[in-house]
């Protein structure tokens, strides 16, 4: 009998061990019986994000099918949902919310369960990863030319879906400060932003009543203090030559000749017209080379016209070379073209080609590490197409950051970007192609965009490329040449008559991860040099084809 008890209370033990063993502990610390809660768990959660809206929605659970429960739905700020800003129930198997009863641009969680039913407790929760609604954009995109240090100009679209806009949300950090807009401006599409401070990062949020219309960031520019001023009557040349490392030349409007091989030596300066127009300050420059060690430059609102006599145009703008002897190392400091025009120069932009003569010979002889050419015209650049050189020839150059931004490029020779030299190092090129316009490119059956060795990282997006090559020349049948394992992206851009020939088959864009991209003739030819999009009908794609929901293309020809 004693043998009895002992194994019927081991029985129970096991049978209590089991039972237990079954269950488990969830997100929220209870223990639940999967029997009843696992059943009807909420599958497959997801959210979908449309401009104004968040959608988030799920299936029955595993064994749900036929039973109509009601789901809980929580909208949190944090991911252990201590600050919860909504709540809904349903009985459906998703829930949509409008701005404003989200925040744009906030940073949101959402988590779902079932409610108690029948006998059954409520589910455990199932959580959503985070998301943010980026609200309707009727701000067109804002332009460079119209951001002062003080002050912005916002536009916006006047239609049936902005009546009511009255406000406008001005952030800084962690400041809002709300402007009312008057029905004039309203009426008008437009305002001005005035009594900001230099240098430092907005965002703006259109608003009518509490709703988001449109939402937009920008920075003004910094002051500038300058080391020295310059009136057309003085020597620029000379100035230059003599200016210490660090030094600010500001430049009257006028016009200024430098029509000798001027060289930058182990020192960087900056050259800015003090209008920041490039309409109003012209140099006609032959020649700049960088020497060395800490050699670079920064170029602000100015016209730099290679037809440096009036009668000729020089060969190429920028050239980059080692200190005693061309090919000697140098670790250069910074280029930065902002805000300029260069033009008329039979050969290239810029010549990174003065290292090591053999490929990999000296590797990474010559670097640069940031090179940015922003809210510039670069145009008649060997417009005829007859020499060899790529705009940017940096092929015995590793060039760690490119970046072109918000800039025109037309009537250019031969491709874009040559890297074609084998060079080594951990750190490849990053080049970043963003809100550009291009036309009549491409000459000397070379790639259109990039000739690299090397793995490169590259993205194009928000542009508009037209037409190639130039009129009685070739380019390659394809518009890229990368080394393997290379990332290639072209997206939100449009594109048209990217052909090999005049007339000639279309251009492949072979080798290049495409997403979001339009094929819409704008009916630009060659000879186009006005890129204006003002024409456009309202409904027109290209108008909201960038990745911020915007126009594509280089910003001033927008609106």
């Amino acid at each position: 009998m004693r043998i009895i008890t002992k194994n019927m209370l081991l029985l129970y033990m096991l049978s209590l061990i089991a039972i237990i063993g079954a269950c488990k502990r969830n997100i929220d610390g209870f223990v639940e019986d999967p029997s009843t809660s696992r059943a009807f768990i909420p599958a497959n959660l997801k959210v979908r994000t449309v401009q104004d809206s968040a959608i988030v929605s799920w299936n029955l659970g595993a064994l749900a099918s036929g039973k109509k429960y009601t789901y809980k739905v929580e909208f949190a700020t944090d991911t252990l949902f201590k600050n919860i800003e909504y709540t809904q129930t349903t009985d459906t198997l998703a829930v949509k919310l409008v701005d404003p009863v989200l925040t744009v641009n906030k940073t949101y969680f959402a988590r779902v369960r079932v409610e108690p039913f029948q006998s059954a407790a409520a589910s455990r929760w199932v959580n959503t990863s985070s998301f943010r609604i980026s609200g309707q954009q009727f701000l067109k995109i804002i332009r460079d030319f119209e951001i002062t240090e003080t002050s912005v100009k916002l536009h916006w679209q006047v239609n049936a879906a902005t009546t009511g806009i009255n406000k406008i949300a001005l952030i800084n950090g962690s400041v809002t400060t709300i402007i009312d807009i008057t029905a004039a401006e309203a009426q008008a599409g437009e305002k001005n932003l005035n009594g900001l401070i230099p240098d430092t990062r907005y965002t703006v949020q259109l608003i009518a009543d509490k709703k988001s219309k449109g939402l937009a960031s920008f920075s003004t520019l910094k002051t500038p203090v300058y080391t020295k001023t310059l009136s057309p009557s003085d020597n620029l040349e000379s100035a230059i030559t003599s200016a210490a490392d660090g030094e600010v030349i500001g430049l009257n409007p006028g016009l200024y000749t430098i029509s000798s091989f001027l060289s930058i030596a182990g020192k960087g300066i900056t050259l800015r017209s003090i209008t920041n127009n490039p309409a109003n300050t012209k140099i006609r420059f032959r020649e700049l080379s960088l020497v060395g060690d800490s050699a670079g430059v920064n170029l602000i609102g100015l016209d730099i016209d290679g037809n440096y006599g009036g009668a000729s145009n020089s060969g190429a703008f920028l050239h980059l070379k080692g200190a005693g002897a061309n090919g000697n190392a140098a670790a250069f400091k910074s280029i930065r073209v902002e805000n300029c025009w260069i033009h008329n120069y039979t050969r290239a932009l810029m010549l990174g080609n003065y290292g090591p003569s053999v490929s990999g010979s000296t590797p990474n002889a010559h670097v640069l590490k940031n090179f940015n050419i922003i809210n510039s015209k670069i145009y008649d650049i060997n417009p005829t197409g007859i020499d060899s050189y790529y705009v940017l020839s940096l092929e015995r150059l590793q060039v760690i950051n490119l970046n072109i931004s918000k800039s025109t490029f037309y009537n250019l020779g031969c491709g874009l970007i040559n890297l074609s030299w084998t060079l080594t190092g951990v750190e490849l090129p990053i080049v970043t192609i963003d809100y550009c316009t291009f036309n009549n490119i491409g000459s000397q059956n070379k790639y259109l965009l990039v000739e690299a060795a090397n793995r490169i990282t590259f993205n194009l997006r928000n542009s508009i490329l037209a037409n190639s090559p130039l009129q009685g020349q070739t380019i390659n049948n394809v518009a890229f040449k990368a080394g393997a394992s290379s990332v290639l992206n072209f997206s939100n851009s449009n594109f048209f008559k990217l052909n090999t020939a005049s007339g000639g088959t279309k251009l492949s864009l072979t080798g290049l991860a495409q997403s979001s991209n339009y094929e819409i003739d704008l009916g630009w030819s060659g000879s186009t040099t006005d890129f204006s999009l003002v024409s456009l009908p309202p409904n027109s794609p290209l108008h909201k084809a960038s990745t911020a929901s915007n126009t594509v293309g280089d910003p001033r020809w927008a609106y």
